[in-house]
């Protein structure tokens, strides 16, 4: 079967009702391409983007223009079958008596269906009735790696599906592209996926306004009491940590970080350890007086739905769970997450912060209530740290000593109460008073920051991951301000010396990064290019660098807590 791929992509006629947003049409139209050139395609867009979304999309293309193809969709709870069938008939309305279910809790095995979608469970031991052109993996992340001991679940479906049509595509899509220990999930010679064919991040979806921002706090620490806990397989006991945080102490502190630093939120996630350390979490925020309610493995699921339901209706405040929610549950509802478990999963730890990243009308951000020190283990959630060699290692945070939030190291001023810590420009001669003031012109929402562009070039870089980039680097000096420090300008890896800013920005024309990365390479060439296509490789940016054209000033406005180049 040829695979092909549109110019654009665009809901039918009779379904214009929904359409994809621009980053999910580009996606599409991207995944398209990759599938027609190799077999397994891997997919990482941060939760809350819409991976649902844009394999049923994906799904619907395909089979509107192959009527005869059949498309396998594989999810490993039954809560992501059910999201599945819906979002795709969200997306295709015509798809509904098309989709066969193969999910035993649900007492559903049907496998006749154009389009299959099932549980890894109980496809890995039942016989699938048709061929299956393209298989969607949802949650790749699980596919254990080719030399583990004994094929995976995973693993079993698609050799059984290989062995009735050898030329099956496999889709694999994920927020989290990273194994516990192991590292991340492709570009190994024993990984399943050779690299990602497609990649937008948390901190894309919150600049482009389609995720809020994440303001995180340390509630309290337990580092010393975590040393104790053992670990099993790379994550900490759960037994253990369940003793552990059950004890009245950390109980209480759960209850007086709800009270210190989110009490006027009424729309609570809370992360626990076990079953019975959620119950303990339950009746101690109940006993405070505010109504909270509990869901986990063992609740039945008509009691777990109405729940469930009825948080989605405000009806009550505060929901404990474990574990049943880290992965496909959307509700934007969510504006609190309380994070009473840790983890040494940087995977677990992205997938818990997503849970309260979506939008919401009136919605600003989300606060997070850290009470065990994961955002200092793993960082920021949009790039975390991933246990793949120290080259790996990020920075992470720091703690402000008056409001306790979280502020990245190399950073001097809290964007939550304004401290300040002594910044390196000080050390030159600019007085306390002065870099306080200086600090308060940066947090100012609205300013623009013009410089004058001395000297720019254009070199070769290779990423932390290994991606091939064109970095720019840009030397400027501002006409407002005597001296900065850049590192306030965090989004542009920036550096000052003698008053003088040098800022980098990188370019990703092959796409070896991600295919949005290089639409937006391509977009900035021919904005700052005279009548000159883009280049598509890295050498031939470089070698063309001179068909950059700058007005001799550069913008850069706050944008949130990021900056960004507005104007050249």
């Amino acid at each position: 079967m040829t695979l092909t791929f549109p110019s654009s992509f665009l809901p039918s006629p009779e379904e214009q009702e929904f359409v994809l947003r621009p980053y999910q049409e580009d996606c599409v139209v991207a995944l398209l391409e990759a599938l027609q050139n190799k077999r397994r395609v891997l997919l990482e867009m941060a939760t809350g983007g819409g991976k649902t979304i844009i394999f049923s999309a994906l799904a619907k293309h395909y089979m509107e223009t192959y009527p005869k193809m059949s498309v396998g969709i594989l999810a490993h709870r039954t809560e992501l079958v059910l999201q599945a069938r819906d979002k795709l008939q969200k997306v295709w309305p015509s798809a509904y008596g098309r989709i066969g279910i193969a999910c035993a809790s649900l007492q559903k095995v049907n496998t006749e269906y154009p389009i299959i979608i099932g549980t890894v469970q109980t496809l890995a031991t039942r016989t699938v009735a048709r061929d299956i052109h393209l298989l969607i993996v949802d949650e790749a992340h699980h596919i254990g790696k080719l030399t583990d001991v004994g094929p995976s679940q995973y693993q079993i479906v698609i050799e059984k599906l290989l062995l009735k049509y050898p030329t099956m595509r496999v889709l694999g899509v994920t927020a989290t592209p990273f194994r516990l220990n192991t590292g991340y999930i492709y570009g190994h010679e024993n990984d399943f996926f050779s690299d990602v064919d497609y990649r937008i991040t948390m901190n894309d979806l919150v600049e482009e306004g389609w995720l809020v921002p994440i303001r995180a706090k340390e509630a309290a620490r337990i580092d010393d009491e975590l040393q104790s806990i053992k670990t099993t397989e790379g994550e900490y006991h759960q037994g253990q940590l369940s003793e552990l945080m059950s004890k009245k102490v950390h109980i209480q502190s759960a209850v007086n970080a709800y009270k210190e630093f989110g009490e006027s939120r009424r729309n609570v996630l809370v992360f626990a350890v076990t079953i019975e350390h959620a119950e303990v979490l339950t009746d101690a925020f109940n006993r405070a007086g505010y109504e909270a309610r509990v869901v986990h493995s063992k609740l039945d699921k008509g009691a777990r739905t109405r729940t469930l339901n009825s948080f989605a209706e405000g009806k009550f405040d505060i929901l404990v769970n474990v574990g049943v929610l880290t992965e496909g549950w959307d509700s934007p509802r969510v504006d609190l997450i309380l994070m009473a478990r840790p983890t040494l999963s940087p995977g677990l730890f992205v997938q818990m912060v997503g849970r309260g990243t979506r939008i919401r009308e009136g919605k600003k951000d989300v606060l997070v209530l850290d009470l065990v020190g994961n955002f200092t283990r793993h960082g920021h959630p949009s790039d975390p740290t991933v246990s793949e060699s120290t080259e790996d290692e990020h920075p992470g945070f720091k703690v402000c000593p008056i409001c306790r939030t979280y502020v990245p190291h190399g950073e001097y001023l809290c964007p939550e109460c304004g401290y300040v810590w002594q910044p390196p420009a000080q050390k030159k001669g600019l007085s306390e008073a002065d870099a306080v003031a200086l600090y308060e012109i940066f947090f100012q929402e609205d300013i623009k920051l013009k410089a004058e562009i001395l000297q720019w070039d254009m070199e070769p870089h290779v990423s932390r991951k290994g991606n091939r980039m064109a970095r720019l680097s840009v030397f400027a000096r501002f006409s407002n301000l005597d001296r900065i420090d850049a590192k306030k300008l965090k989004s542009l890896g920036t550096c000052v010396h003698d008053g003088v800013l040098n800022f980098f920005q990188y370019f990703d024309f092959e796409g070896t990064g991600s295919q949005y990365g290089q639409k937006k390479a391509k977009q900035f060439w021919r904005m700052n290019a005279t009548n000159t296509n883009p280049p598509g490789t890295v050498d031939m940016a470089v070698s063309r660098k001179n068909e950059l054209r700058f007005t001799g000033a550069v913008e850069l406005k706050r944008d949130g807590e990021f900056w960004k180049v507005k104007e050249w």
